[in-house]
């Protein structure tokens, strides 16, 4: 699968052209003048039209960034992650409601709080990011800017001790761990160690190695300290409107609907496949109650 944001053959292009030329369609249809005044796809994805507001972003590929195309865009992504960020506020708040203990249980320098917002550092540190690796994904970019370091790593005191129930992580600057509270050019440094190691393998001709990948999450086993898989993370560089999220087994999913799995399933998207019990599906079900579509 190529990297979001790549060159595309001619029907991919194709389609793009056919995307764009129907945005600017809905623009003026709506009485915004296309692209110009307020964001038509905004006012859509108010009005509940998420799916194929998504669905006509991500067709544009890396053309998102067209100045015509942005200016809608822009709105949409930051609407988006604000809803994830008062999502995240309130399963805190819910989960401590029911007792429970938040903090990596398997280890002791890892994050600290489940929610480190962004702060004075953040900008220096996304303008690293993509003058190191390229473009960030918008929904990446501004998952960053707008919500910050969530980790929902903890122990529930009614669920089973042996439960991969995935709780939500997505960590860029690792600000509440231990060795970045000391030192917060330490997340650079690791990105750096990753990048380094995927470099050599890539010259050593290994053919088990894909895109680039900034680690943002353990994977959901390695979440219940069990021996598991690669982390999950963000694949870079991508121009596009949707990072692309490399998920549980390494499938790849776009970031959002991720985020959507999670908050569907109370911050916890490991329950959805599994028999949890009647005690874990009641806990699931008041967590999700009311969350904000994003």
């Amino acid at each position: 699968m190529a990297a979001a944001g790549t060159t595309l053959p001619a029907a991919g292009k194709m389609a793009k052209k056919t995307a764009i030329r129907g945005t600017k369609a809905r623009g003026s249809a709506a009485g915004t003048g296309g692209v110009k005044g307020q964001s038509s796809l905004l006012q859509r994805y108010l009005d509940g039209d998420r799916e194929r507001v998504w669905h006509e972003l991500r067709q544009l590929g890396g053309h998102v960034r067209d100045p015509d195309l942005i200016e809608q865009a822009e709105p949409v992504v930051r609407e988006a992650m604000s809803r994830a960020g008062r999502n995240v506020q309130t399963l805190i708040e819910r989960l401590r409601g029911q007792g429970y203990r938040f903090g990596d249980p398997w280890n002791e320098d890892g994050a600290r709080k489940p929610h480190a917002p962004p702060d004075e550092h953040t900008p220096a540190f996304v303008s690293w990011l993509e003058k190191r690796f390229g473009h960030l994904a918008m929904t990446a970019r501004t998952w960053i800017e707008v919500v910050g370091d969530v980790s929902l790593l903890g122990v529930h005191p009614d669920w089973p001790k042996n439960l991969v129930s995935d709780p939500l992580v997505v960590e860029f600057e690792y600000k509440s761990w231990r060795w970045a509270e000391k030192n917060r050019l330490a997340a650079r440094d690791h990105f750096e160690g990753e990048h380094e190691s995927w470099a050599d393998s890539r010259r050593d001709g290994h053919d088990f190695v894909g895109a680039f990948t900034l680690d943002v999450a353990p994977d959901a086993l390695h979440k219940a300290n069990i021996s598991g898989g690669a982390p999950y993370g963000v694949i870079v560089p991508d121009a596009s409107v949707d990072a692309t999220f490399r998920y549980d087994d390494g499938v790849l999913v776009p970031f959002v609907e991720y985020l959507r799995l999670a908050f569907r399933n109370g911050g916890f998207p490991g329950t959805w496949r599994r028999d949890c019990g009647r005690t874990v599906e009641a806990s699931r079900r008041a967590l999700a109650e009311g969350l904000l579509e994003i």
